[in-house]
Order: structure tokens, then C-alpha cells, then sequence
């Protein structure tokens, strides 16, 4: 990125610099009782943040052995922790976060059931962003 300061005299200056931004996880049902889920020994790191905007006391649910762990956890509802499960982290609750694609042009085909991705024993799964269809180009995504 690169940007360029004016100051009230006239006087310029620019600068570049390079922006990353690392995963994250953005849960947005506003009530759902497990809008994140995890159960047995499922351990997930998230190393951007997790945002959950579900009212309910159960937003997040761990149990078992499962463990989460990320920098930041901000929840608009609770956290209920079961067994040996763990939630790790700098936790923020009872806020809000606007939805990050709430102003964007391209609407997204949802499917009715969305599937349901299911990890067991001792593998592991690396979760990828969909790919945009190619009748909506990423250029079409827009903000007002």
C-alpha cells in the first residue's frame, strides 16, 4: 500500500508499507446456541482473531477435549466450556462487530443447509477461503 500525506503548507511526503492480514474466523449468526462448535479433541488456532455475533449464553461451545485459541475472541453472547475443552485467548463479551460483507455488492449463493465440514481422529483439515464464481469478479465487490 502506499500513501500519500499533504500537510496544511503544501509539503508532501509518501510511503509505502505492506499490510498483512492473517486468518481469521467472522461466525455471523445472531443467535445461534454453538454458532462455533467444537467437541472431542478437536484443537483450532486461529491466528487473526475469532468474532462470534450470536446473542446466546452458548455462543461458544467446547467440550470434551477441544481447544481454541486465538489472539483475540470477542463474542456477543458466552462461552460454555465443558470436560477438559479450553478456550484461550483475550476474550471481549457482550459486543457486537458490523458484518464484514454487510455492504458488499455480490451476494453469495448460500446453500439451504450449508455443509457441515467434519474432522476425526487424528487428521487434520486446512480451511480455504470458497472461490469467487467467475460471473462475479472480485472487482465487482464494492462498498458505497
Amino acid at each position: 500500500m502506499s500513501v500519500t500525506v499533504t500537510d496544511k503548507d503544501g509539503g508532501q511526503g509518501d510511503a509505502s508499507f505492506q499490510i498483512t492480514v492473517l486468518p481469521s474466523f467472522f461466525v455471523l449468526n445472531p443467535t445461534a446456541a454453538g454458532a462455533l462448535s467444537l467437541a472431542g479433541s478437536a484443537y483450532v488456532n486461529v491466528p487473526g482473531g475469532v468474532v462470534v455475533n450470536s446473542s446466546s449464553s452458548q455462543a461458544i461451545a467446547a467440550s470434551g477435549n477441544a481447544y481454541l485459541t486465538s489472539p483475540t475472541i470477542r463474542v456477543h453472547g458466552g462461552i460454555q466450556v465443558s470436560g477438559n475443552a479450553a478456550v484461550s485467548g483475550a476474550v471481549t463479551s457482550g459486543v457486537t462487530s458490523p458484518n464484514p460483507l454487510a455492504n458488499l455488492t455480490y451476494t453469495p449463493t448460500i446453500p439451504v443447509a450449508p455443509p457441515a465440514i467434519t474432522v476425526s481422529g487424528n487428521s487434520s483439515r486446512t480451511l480455504s477461503p470458497a472461490p469467487m464464481p467467475a460471473s462475479q469478479s472480485r472487482e465487482t465487490a464494492t462498498s458505497p
